[in-house]
C-alpha cells in the first residue's frame, strides 16, 4: 500500500491524469488516419470480428468501432482502391500526430524533451512499423484460416468454440504486450530508457486496458443498452473517454517502470 501511495503521488506530481486527457484529445483527432495507417487489411478483417489485430480499435466500444470503420471507408475509399500516394502521405502525417502525442506525454512525465523534428520523425517511422506489423499479422491470420479450412473444414477466426476464443484472447494479449513495449522503447529517450524496465510496465498497461475496457463496455451497456449513444456528439464523448482510459493505462505502466527503476537505484545510492 505504501508503494502504491508513492506511485500515485508520483503520477499526481507529474500530471499523469491531465496528460492522459490531453493525449486522448490529440489521439481522437488522428484516430481515423491512425486506424487507416495501422493496416487497412486489419481494419477490414476487424469488421468480421478480428479486432485484436488493431490495438487502438480493439479497445473502443462497439459503436465507436462501427463509426470509425464507416468513416474510414468514406475517407480512404480503400474498398475501391483509389487511394493515391498523396492520400497515403496525408494519412501518415495525420496519424503520426496521435503517436507523437503519446511520445510527448511520456517525455513530459520524465521531465525531459527531444527536439520536435526528431519526435515527429520517430512517430512517422512508428506508424510505418505499425502498418507493416499489422499487415503481417493479418496475412498470417488469413493463412491460418486457409490451412485450418483445408485440414479441418473451418476457419479459426470465425469459430465460436471456447478453445479458439481462449487462443484469440491469448494472442490479443500478446499483441497488446508487444505494441505497448514497442511504444515504451521508442517513446522514451535513450538516456532514460536504459535505466528503466519495459516489460513490467507493459504488463500493467495491457492488463489495465483489458479491465478498464471491459468495465467501460459494461457501464455503457448497462446504462443505456447502446441506444442512448447513437447521436454523433454522444459517440464523440464515448470515444474520448475510451481513448482517455487507453492512454491512462499506458501512462500508468510507464509510471510503474519509472518507480521500479528508482527503487532499483536506491540500494546503489545508499552504498555510495
Amino acid at each position: 500500500m505504501q508503494w502504491l501511495r508513492a506511485l500515485y503521488e508520483q503520477m499526481d506530481r507529474q500530471r499523469t491524469f491531465g496528460l492522459a486527457a490531453e493525449t486522448a484529445f490529440w489521439l481522437f483527432l488522428s484516430l481515423i488516419p491512425l486506424v487507416a495507417v495501422g493496416g487497412l487489411l486489419a481494419a477490414k478483417l476487424s469488421m468480421h470480428g478480428s479486432f485484436q489485430l488493431s490495438p487502438v480499435l480493439g479497445t473502443l466500444p462497439s459503436l465507436t468501432r462501427q463509426l470509425v470503420l464507416s468513416e474510414l471507408q468514406k475517407a480512404s475509399r480503400w474498398n475501391g482502391g483509389t487511394v493515391g500516394l498523396t492520400g497515403i502521405a496525408a494519412f501518415l502525417w495525420l496519424a503520426s500526430s496521435g503517436i507523437q502525442s503519446i511520445f510527448d506525454a511520456l517525455e513530459l512525465e520524465l521531465e525531459t524533451r527531444r527536439p520536435w523534428l526528431r519526435q515527429r520523425a520517430l512517430a512517422v517511422l512508428t506508424c510505418i512499423g505499425l502498418s507493416v506489423a499489422i499487415a503481417v499479422l493479418a496475412v498470417l491470420l488469413h493463412g491460418v484460416d486457409l490451412v485450418a479450412k483445408a485440414l479441418w473444414g473451418f476457419e479459426p477466426s470465425s469459430s465460436s468454440s471456447s478453445l479458439w476464443r481462449v487462443v484469440g484472447w491469448v494472442g490479443s494479449l500478446l499483441i497488446g504486450f508487444g505494441y505497448v513495449s514497442a511504444l515504451y522503447v521508442v517513446g522514451v529517450p535513450p538516456r532514460e530508457r536504459h535505466k528503466q524496465p519495459v516489460f513490467a510496465g507493459a504488463t500493467v498497461a495491457v492488463l489495465m486496458q483489458v479491465v478498464l475496457g471491459f468495465l467501460y463496455g459494461e457501464y455503457l451497456s448497462t446504462l443505456g443498452g447502446g441506444g442512448a449513444y447513437t447521436a454523433s456528439l454522444a459517440l464523440v464523448g464515448i470515444t474520448l473517454m475510451a481513448l482517455y482510459l487507453f492512454v491512462f493505462a499506458l501512462l500508468t505502466g510507464a509510471a510503474v517502470n519509472r518507480k521500479l527503476a528508482h527503487r532499483a537505484l536506491e540500494p546503489r545510492e545508499a552504498k555510495r
